[in-house]
């Protein structure tokens, strides 16, 4: 039941990513209130597909990469929803609604039991582990999408389009309270992520780092993100230098997330 609940959930994204699109296109702001709705919708059916995994045989381990991803793409919409209590930022749900689409659609095609990982042999780091990395991931996919509507947002008011004071994005200061609050919680809990994760290859095996594609491009990205937190919240006037850097900081994230099974 729960994979047909993350597909069900796949489908209130992608309605979601519609509506917002719709919305934004049209300057329609029912539309885009209608794809927070949804995206709302999709979280609630995200946390029933996720704790229905539960009631499998055998049980998905919490470092499966699809129950990884699924988790991630859940924890991005939940924290995205919660900022919505401070900020002014629903216009974002353009962006972060086909980000949870891809996550809950990879979950719903991802998982096989012929190749699921067996019981851990140090549950306690490796669930640390996952569950840091995954909610760092997260925080900074909200980034990422900050970034992103940031640099778009800068260019429709550079471009000096008629329409652009009417855009259904967000303002450019409300974008650059969120980058910066996504970029300082998010690259905290990425650091612990990538403490937690140093641990757990020390009980495995001794050593304190693993070869491989993925721990490679974690530190990268880690070294990645300290130099963007660290012009944003030393040159304040960097919001577009730091933008761009976390778009491209979460591609190489991303990458380094994906490697953890494609790539040795």
């Amino acid at each position: 039941m729960e994979f047909d609940l993350h597909t069900w959930t796949a489908m209130a994204y992608l309605a979601a990513t519609a509506a917002a699109a719709v919305g934004m296109a049209g300057r329609i702001p029912r539309g885009v209130e209608a794809g927070v709705v949804l995206v709302g919708v999709g979280a609630l059916l995200h946390a029933f597909a996720i704790w229905g995994l539960h009631a499998e045989d055998p049980v998905p381990q919490l470092t499966d990469l699809p129950f990884a991803v699924s988790l991630m793409a859940w924890l991005s919409v939940v924290t995205y929803l919660a900022m919505l209590l401070l900020f002014r930022g629903r216009g974002m749900v353009v962006a972060v609604a086909p980000l949870a689409f891809s996550g809950a659609i990879f979950a719903s095609f991802g998982f096989d039991v012929d190749v699921r990982q067996g019981v851990d042999d140090h549950p306690f780091w490796s669930h640390l582990h996952v569950l840091l990395a995954s909610a760092g991931l997260s925080v900074l996919s909200l980034a990422g999408v900050a970034g992103l509507l940031y640099l778009v947002r800068d260019r429709q008011l550079k471009s000096k389009r008629k329409s652009s004071g009417r855009s259904g994005l967000p303002s450019l200061e409300t974008l650059d309270r969120v980058l910066a609050v996504t970029l300082a919680f998010g690259f905290l809990l990425l650091t612990a992520g990538l403490a937690t994760g140093v641990l757990w290859v020390n009980a495995l095996t001794g050593g304190f780092w693993p070869s491989g594609w993925h721990a490679n491009a974690t530190f990268v990205a880690w070294l990645t993100y300290a130099a963007i937190v660290g012009v944003r919240f030393w040159r304040p006037r960097s919001a577009r230098s730091a933008a761009s850097g976390a778009t491209a900081a979460f591609g190489i994230l991303l990458a380094a997330v994906i490697g953890v099974q494609v790539l040795p």
